[in-house]
């Protein structure tokens, strides 16, 4: 008994001591919780201030994508001064318009758990600005379940700003190298090729950027040229032993793409030093001078020429300079060079001229022609000049120019005989035009007495074919009947040569007046002349007469150009022998003149009296069997000739002809002689 009462005793007391164990435990465990608690929420306190003192901006959205809290940094990215302003708004209120549906996607799949693609992205700031930032964004899960989105965004405006003027930079460099009119490069020792060359291969060397640096270490041993390569590998030495600042220069000739040697000229300096400092860069310019180097060949092959002509030539040369004195009047010059010749054309020794001055030279107190040659030394203007130089008795032909500032060259020839041999034209041209002027007057007179003469002729040879005809007319008219049909025929011809000669001589006196006589020049539509001839001439029915073109206007005599036409176009009537005559008028230009041309579809001029037609007094059928004075051609002829121009035939035995004359355009055109 007394054993289960000490028994039940220990157990209270083992009870009572848990009990107070436990409350002890209990305590223990409230003590820690409250600890717990302090120290979450100086945990918590610390992370908030971190948060808002971080340069980085803080966010949280909740699934909805609404700003639940933002840091301090956050609001400053954005522009912001309150956090009152962007809490409870939805994130799109910071989306540029066009990156919103991405930012969008973004989301959903940072709540989805799933990771957002790293990069740069832009914001829109409160102001309206574009900003870039990159940020890291993780999923709020709480009691198992998303709530929302946190994360920190980096700016990177300045950086993007300063990348992008970097790249502008770059690529405006690059712009200017690759238009540069020289080449630019970077060679590599180490890697024994160009890491870098500008556009302007491809002009230069006929090879791309590409291509010069695909050809690696055989760029030299490929290109260059085999006489030149020792010099260029020299030349890669000697920039391994320069200094930063030092430039080396080089010329060699390399073979373009096409084939052929261009030479080119180099520049090179150093470029990067590795750590030991050696040279492992040098970069350089080259340019073309390919021309350069003909033009300089050419230059030396001119001056040899040039020496050449200059010692052989016929002419004397003298190089001069102008002395002035204190003021800058010019009183003297002096002798600096003389070709060969000057000592044959002035007598005086070279080595005695060279230096001198030109007043002690030629003794002359003062220097001779100083006026002329001060000017043309100071203006540059050119000159020539003839004269008579005393001292040596001779005459001279001068030519004077300035080579440069101050000097003056002469070139110049001894024309003494020249000026004799002028006299005596002078002289001759001068008896001449008296035995011109006696012969003159000889012609003026014989030509009166011709002129009297024609007139003379013409009236007494027709004085009688006058008795004549009339003559023939009345023994026609009242014993007509007495004659057979011979007798009729005979005075039928009689009466016909009667009026043929009356026309002849009609003929021959207005041919003798062509060239002697004329009236005065007017404005003539020759549209309205030819017309004009046509109608005066009433062609028969089975002739048409046209005229297939303008004709111009010209000043000349009325009477002779109708004439002309007359002339042509019924010598054309007469001959054709066709049951439909063609005749065509037309004109053309031929320079400075007119050309005129009569078109029929005649029976054609055998080419041999192609000039015999335009003779006096020819003709090509017996006159019996066609009436013709063979005047009327050589009428047109002498016309034609006087205006200045010329008359000529085309044609062939029965393919019609063409008659084609030149008038000058001009509006006073020159007669050979137009004198009454």
């Amino acid at each position: 008994m007394k054993d289960e009462e000490k028994t039940h005793v220990q157990l209270c007391e083992e009870i009572k001591a848990l009990r107070q164990r436990n409350a002890e435990l209990e305590n223990l465990v409230i003590t820690y919780q409250e600890r717990m608690e302090v120290g979450l929420r100086e945990h918590e306190e610390r992370f908030r201030q971190i948060i808002e003192d971080t340069e980085a901006g803080y966010f949280f959205i909740d699934r909805a994508g609404i700003f639940r809290q933002v840091n301090a940094a956050w609001l400053r990215l954005h522009g912001y001064s309150s956090a009152d302003e962007i809490l409870g708004k939805h994130f799109s209120i910071t989306q540029v318009d066009t990156d919103f549906e991405s930012a969008q996607r973004n989301v959903e799949r940072s709540l989805a758990g799933a990771p957002i693609p790293s990069g740069e992205f832009t914001r829109r700031c409160k102001d309206g600005s574009i900003g870039y930032h990159t940020f890291t964004v993780r999923p709020v899960i709480k009691e198992g379940k998303v709530i929302g989105l946190e994360g920190f965004i980096i700016d990177t405006t300045e950086r993007k700003r300063v990348a992008d003027a970097l790249r502008k930079r770059d690529h405006f460099i690059a712009q200017i190298l690759d238009h540069a009119p020289f080449l630019v490069y970077i060679y590599d020792l180490e890697e024994q090729r160009n890491i870098y060359v500008n556009a302007r291969s491809f002009s230069m060397l006929g090879y791309s950027p590409e291509e010069v640096t695909d050809f690696q270490a055989n760029l030299f041993p490929t290109l260059i040229h085999p006489d030149d390569l020792p010099r260029v590998s020299a030349h890669g030495i000697h920039i391994q032993a320069a200094h930063d600042d030092e430039v080396l220069e080089i010329e060699y000739r390399i073979r373009h793409a096409n084939g052929n040697w261009y030479v080119l000229h180099r520049w090179d300096t150093v470029f990067l030093r590795t750590r030991d400092g050696q040279v492992k860069q040098y970069a350089g310019t080259a340019i073309d001078i390919t021309e350069v180097r003909r033009a300089e060949q050419a230059l030396r092959e001119s001056e040899r020429k040039f020496r050449g002509l200059y010692t052989t030539m016929s002419e004397g040369v003298i190089l001069h300079e102008i002395l002035y004195d204190a003021s800058g009047r010019a009183v003297d010059y002096c002798i600096l060079d003389v070709n060969p010749k000057f000592e044959q054309l002035t007598g005086i020794p070279a080595e005695q001229a060279l230096g001198k001055l030109a007043s002690e030279l030629y003794d002359t107190g003062v220097a001779p022609y100083l006026d002329v040659y001060a000017e043309v030394a100071r203006t540059g203007k050119p000159t020539t000049f003839e004269t008579y130089f005393s001292p040596m008795n001779k005459h001279f032909q001068i030519s004077v120019f300035s080579p440069e500032n101050g000097k003056f060259a002469t070139i110049f020839t001894d024309i003494s005989q020249r000026k004799r041999t002028e006299l005596e034209v002078l002289r001759f041209n001068t008896e001449l035009e008296q035995r011109v002027r006696q012969r003159t007057a000889q012609l003026d007179a014989a030509n009166k007495e011709l002129q009297s003469f024609v007139y003379a002729a013409s009236h007494d040879l027709k004085a009688p074919l006058r008795g004549i005809n009339s003559l023939a007319s009345w023994i026609q008219t009242d014993y007509a009947r007495i004659f057979d049909a011979k007798g009729r025929e005979m005075l039928d011809l009689l009466v016909n040569r009667v009026k043929r000669m009356d026309r002849l001589i009609d003929g021959i006196l207005y041919y003798s007046r062509i060239g002697r006589v004329y009236e005065p020049r007017e404005k003539l539509d020759l549209n309205v002349l030819v017309q004009e001839v046509i109608d005066l001439l009433a062609s028969p029915d089975h002739i048409h007469i046209t005229v297939e073109n303008t004709l111009p206007v010209i000043i000349a005599e009325r009477t002779r150009i109708l004439q002309v036409f007359q002339n042509l176009l019924s010598n054309a009537i007469k001959f054709l022998d066709k049951p439909q005559g063609t005749i065509t008028i037309r004109c053309d230009e031929a320079g400075a003149n007119w050309r005129f041309s009569v078109t029929d579809n005649g029976p054609g001029i055998d080419p041999k009296y192609h000039d015999k037609i335009f003779q006096i007094f020819q003709t090509l059928q017996p006159r019996d069997e066609l009436e013709s004075t063979g005047i009327g051609l050589s009428i047109v002829k002498k016309i034609v000739e006087c205006y200045g121009g010329k008359i000529w035939v085309e044609s062939e035995l029965g393919n019609g002809s063409t008659f084609l004359f030149n008038f000058p355009k001009a509006r006073n055109p020159t007669m050979n002689t137009m004198k009454a």
